[in-house]
């Protein structure tokens, strides 16, 4: 295509832009499938002749654009509305100064000499950017990159806000618009040394609406989610001393819905102006930033909403972290010390408990520039205003007394004299521990404790104090029993203090089965007692045993949440192994039993079943809790091990335990073993057990309707996991209809004369029709039955619903007919 355009057919179609030339050359020059490009034709352009080029564009651009905006602003005699351009007119002026756009690009990229006429298009393509129409903001758009490209690539000595000022609130207006992108921040950000220049542009701009713009900046979610935003920030709160209090004020409105991640933002936005202007010695800015920290101490201070007194917080810690700073520690001491002193006796006790927790965030609060002597002392005092907070009347004072001490304890253990240590523990663990009065301060104790374990210098102090605390792991509130575990959690991550040390295990298997809020906590606390990683699967099946002989309750809890902690591959090594024993077991008894003729096999034999005995497969208990818990680890992988990744450790499982499960039921019949092995032998595949569902069906037919849950319950859930539920609602229409069959032409019996010496036999009572209600309800209220039921069986359950309409209806004829034949 190169060939066929020539440097003077295009600077004819530039002069005759009407012709639509300039507009095809430039389609192809973005056309990846054409090999025509503005580069190459410029390269066979004199300098002069680009010049003169870019004189006559220049003004077919100005020329074209005012087509636009004349008509835009141009009203009709009759009529107050602007008269607005067709959409074929903007469209054909938009091409021709894209085109343009596109050639000028190509030249800066190039780094080609820039022409006047050039600099003279883009100078008024800035000035007329918020003119153009709205339904051209791509043309806007590509005109802003344009003037970003002459501000980056300096093409003007100074003053490059002439070229750029309009195309930069453009792109502030477009970053903060309702569709913003994270891009158009940071063209900003790119472009943020106008920010103090474009204000003070009072001439060119409305400095209200540039205003305007800045403040809606510092409250935009999008800025202060970005590193640039929190610059530009910054650097919009540093601006001038006039403008800080107005922006101050807007932050300060915006605060009510902030988040935490935007108060910290806003901290390092504000820290960050005042470090500059201190750095700058611009101290009117300096001084104008001092108070609005002094003013958001007051806020915290005086807050009655929680949320945004925690916001206004981490604004300031953004400063208090900064306090090893001479600087900012003085500021942070002649910011803070005038209103704490006063508002932490202040006769309100959310104003006391505010005014702690920014107290204790600030601790020790220090001024550098007085005498040593002077700081003790000062320090002193301090430390006896904790004091008195720990026993206010007030129990969110005490509560925030607590933690913040404790958080001041961890970071400044060295500063405490010990006589003040034990006076602060004493109050704690006798009083504050046990404070019947508020939930949240014994809370607050368990909070603050793990805290407290982050400094190892604490541990000595805390190996001692932490029994004591075991109170608080019975509490009667649970988030005290859910912090006092979360502590626990922490001590298991430390060697020099033992969790079982301060809770007998005892205790802890206990609340495992008993505490619903807080079993899974116990499960994380324990795993590693009972599934060490340096152990065979030996040792985890002799631990696990021992805990199934001393709390089997809490044993199914523990199994139900162990596979979350131990992993699969660890689950189903245990799994395998358990069963596997098991097996083991009684083949080694029957050995021991039928086998063993000399003296040698016997007393091999007799050696295993000891080792086997003292770990406990003699007792039906243990080997039923044992499969139990077999059971309850399948279930609770299932959701993982089907996903297809695991498919192949499914089936090594299923291959591992389904063969050693079918020789069990025959080694413990007539045990409590056998409803443990049905229910496992449940989840395996058909195939693998034949004979399950027809001996659940023939001990349910064996049953009468005084049967015991316990005699049923197992065998239903096993039919229902053996997917047998059609056969099971089948079985129960037999014996509900059989029930309410009545015999036909038999007559009613006769009156006989009582007789003292005669005893009548009764007639055997076929009452299955009750027992089927009793099954019916009991899949009906099982929750395991019911996701069998509705994910393969609902229409077996729709139909089983019509029949027992059908039954309804009969039964009510039959009310009605025998009410008939009473009044006959």
């Amino acid at each position: 295509m190169d060939d066929q355009i020539s440097s003077q057919d295009f600077i004819a179609a530039v002069k005759d832009i009407k012709n639509g030339k300039l507009v095809e050359y430039a389609i192809q020059n973005k056309s990846k499938k054409s090999s025509f490009m503005f580069k190459s034709i410029l390269k066979q352009l004199s300098i002069e002749e680009i010049d003169n080029m870019w004189d006559d564009l220049s003004k077919v651009v100005i020329n074209q654009v005012d087509t636009i905006i004349i008509g835009t602003t141009k009203r009709s005699p009759n009529k107050s509305k602007a008269i607005s351009p067709s959409k074929k007119a903007c469209l054909e002026v938009s091409n021709i100064i894209q085109a343009a756009i596109d050639l000028a690009a190509v030249i800066l990229d190039q780094r080609m000499p820039v022409s006047q006429g050039l600099l003279h298009m883009v100078v008024f393509l800035n000035r007329i950017i918020f003119e153009l129409p709205s339904s051209l903001d791509n043309l806007k758009n590509s005109i802003a990159l344009l003037c970003e490209k002459i501000f980056h690539f300096d093409y003007l000595d100074q003053d490059h806000e002439l070229v750029t000022f309009n195309a930069f609130l453009y792109l502030m207006q477009r970053s903060l618009a309702q569709k913003h992108m994270k891009k158009d921040v940071k063209r900003v950000f790119a472009l943020r040394s106008l920010i103090p220049k474009v204000i003070s542009m009072k001439e060119e701009v409305d400095v209200n609406e540039v205003f305007n713009l800045y403040k809606k900046c510092v409250t935009s979610s999008l800025y202060l989610s970005m590193l640039e935003g929190q610059k530009i920030i910054k650097l919009i709160l540093a601006i001038n001393n006039e403008y800080v209090s107005q922006i101050h004020e807007a932050i300060k409105r915006n605060l009510s819905s902030a988040t935490l991640a935007q108060g910290s933002a806003y901290g390092k936005a504000y820290f960050n102006a005042w470090a500059l202007a201190v750095k700058t010695k611009n101290e009117e800015l300096q001084k104008d930033l001092e108070i609005c920290f002094q003013d958001f101490i007051t806020m915290a201070v005086n807050g009655r909403r929680k949320a945004l007194v925690a916001v206004v917080r981490k604004i300031l810690a953004q400063f208090n972290s900064q306090k090893k700073d001479i600087r900012v520690s003085k500021l942070l001491y002649i910011s803070y010390q005038p209103i704490l002193w006063r508002s932490l006796r202040h006769p309100d006790g959310l104003i006391r408990a505010n005014s702690a927790r920014l107290f204790l965030d600030v601790f020790p609060l220090e001024d550098p520039e007085v005498k040593l002597v002077a700081v003790d002392q000062e320090l002193n005092e301090q430390l006896l205003l904790i004091k008195d907070l720990l026993i206010d009347e007030y129990p969110i004072v005490r509560s925030t007394a607590v933690i913040g001490l404790c958080i001041a304890m961890s970071v400044n253990w060295e500063l405490f004299p010990e006589d003040i240590l034990k006076t602060y523990f004493t109050i704690i663990v006798n009083d504050l521990s046990c404070d019947s009065s508020s939930t949240d301060v014994r809370c607050a104790v368990a909070k603050g404790f793990k805290v407290l374990l982050e400094n190892p210098l604490t541990l000595p102090t805390m190996q001692v104090i932490l029994p004591r605390l075991k109170p608080l792991f019975h509490d009667i509130s649970d988030p005290v029993r859910i912090a006092f575990c979360q502590l626990l959690l922490r001590v298991k991550k430390i060697s020099a203090i033992k969790y079982f040390n301060i809770v007998p295990i005892e205790h802890l298997l206990a609340r495992m089965e008993e505490d619903s809020v807080i079993s899974k906590l116990i499960v994380n606390l324990v795993y590693n007692s009972y599934f060490p990683k340096d152990e065979s699967p030996d040792g985890w099946l002799t631990r696990c045993i021992e805990m199934i002989k001393a709390d089997r309750g809490a044993s199914r809890v523990f199994f139900q949440y162990a596979p979350g902690f131990i992993g699969l591959d660890t689950t189903a090594q245990f799994m395998i192994h358990a069963v596997k024993s098991i097996d083991f077991y009684t083949m080694s008894y029957n050995q021991f039993v039928e086998k063993a003729t000399t003296k040698k096999e016997l007393d091999y034999l007799n050696e295993n079943m000891e080792i086997l005995k003292d770990v406990g497969f003699h007792d039906p208990d243990v080997v039923s809790g044992l499969l139990d818990a077999v059971s309850i680890m399948w279930l609770s992988s299932l959701h993982s091990l089907e996903k297809p990744e695991n498919k192949s450790l499914l089936k090594l499982i299923v291959g591992k335990i389904a063969k050693p499960l079918g020789k069990l039921p025959h080694f413990y019949q007539n045990t409590s073993v056998w409803n443990s092995i049905y229910y496992l032998s449940s989840f395996m595949p058909t195939e693998l057990v034949p004979n399950l569902a027809s001996l659940c069906f023939f001990k349910l037919k064996d049953l009468d309707s005084s049967a015991d849950p316990h005699d049923y319950m197992t065998l239903l859930e096993c039919l229902c996991n053996h997917n047998q539920v059609a056969g099971l609602i089948m079985l129960f229409k037999e014996w509900i209809e059989a029930g309410f069959q009545l015999p036909a032409d038999k007559p009613p019996a006769a009156k006989k004369r009582k007789s003292k010496k005669s005893i009548q036999p009764m007639e055997p009572r076929f009452d299955k029709h009750l027992l089927a209600a009793y099954l019916l309800n009991a899949v009906l209220d099982h929750r395991s039955c019911q996701k069998a039921i509705l994910r393969k069986h609902a229409e077996v359950l729709k139909d089983m619903l019509s029949f027992t309409d059908d039954l309804k209806r009969k039964v009510e004829l039959s009310r009605e007919n025998n009410s008939c034949h009473n009044e006959g």
